[in-house]
């Protein structure tokens, strides 16, 4: 069993999903025939898609889009049309849609291409490039020297940094190199692609749904946003506030003697 294996999402079965003026709410038998139209859309032009890998993740990033936004559905009020969306990229679930032509390679592709945003808030983030100074300059504050991303690279375990053709790169989970994705929030969609992305991005309740999630992400990140603000003020004060409370301790230790004291001993 590899990363990606999980349990089957339904009964996977192939059929079109045809766009049309749907205002109706969404239903389950709904949900699982727009997935089933995501793994026979890559299907049908596995080729295309193999040789330019990040419209691979382009449309599987609004694969993500899609099995997150309905979440916020009011349809969704009792949870009924939330899956996992590992399920149906299964190796199980991908051979019932390509057939006898499945080989494992599609399979690892297509899981790795899957991109879910770096936080709820943040969107999707391109891949940043295999070095230490690009760690550096996306992560500041967790890499503050070369040594520092130099170490999570090359000797920190658990880290997602595998070595791929002689050369140490940040891994997806089937081993796909993430670099490989690169530009996939830029690049140009090929027509049957704009044209099957086209069935997601203007089908009522779906978009209802991202902007519904949208929405969820400006006010979490706003509120991460306020509350960031809060603890670098805090910061700002509190040695001088520290400093004058172990004054005040120094002159009278009694001043405080309902508190826990130890907060100020450091």
């Amino acid at each position: 069993m590899n990363a990606r294996d999980g349990s089957s999402f339904g009964t996977f079965t192939k059929r079109g999903y045809l766009m049309a003026s749907i205002t109706r709410p969404l239903t389950e038998e709904d949900v699982n025939a727009i997935v089933v139209s995501f793994l026979e859309h890559v299907v049908q032009f596995w080729e295309i898609y193999r040789n330019n890998l990040p419209q691979l993740r382009r449309t599987m990033m609004y694969y993500s889009e899609f099995c997150y936004g309905i979440r916020f559905l009011p349809e969704n009020s009792h949870y009924d049309m939330e899956f996992n969306p590992r399920d149906p990229l299964s190796e199980e679930s991908l051979r019932q849609v390509f057939g006898e032509g499945y080989l494992d390679e599609m399979g690892y592709l297509i899981y790795d291409a899957w991109i879910v945003p770096e936080s709820f808030w943040e969107g999707y983030e391109e891949p940043t490039p295999d070095t230490p100074e690009a760690l550096m300059t996306r992560f500041p504050s967790i890499f503050p020297t070369l040594e520092d991303a130099h170490f999570h690279m090359y000797e920190c375990p658990g880290t997602g940094f595998g070595w791929h053709e002689g050369k140490r790169m940040q891994l997806r989970p089937c081993g796909t190199p993430n670099i490989f994705f690169v530009g996939f929030t830029t690049v140009e969609e090929f027509p049957e692609q704009v044209q099957f992305l086209d069935t997601i991005r203007d089908h009522p309740r779906i978009k209802v749904g991202i902007e519904l999630m949208n929405a969820a992400r400006f006010e979490q990140k706003s509120r991460h946003e306020q509350e960031l603000a809060e603890l670098v003020e805090f910061k700002k004060h509190e040695p001088a506030a520290l400093e004058r409370l172990r004054a005040i301790l120094k002159e009278n230790p009694g001043a405080f003697d309902d508190l826990d004291k130890s907060v100020f001993s450091h």
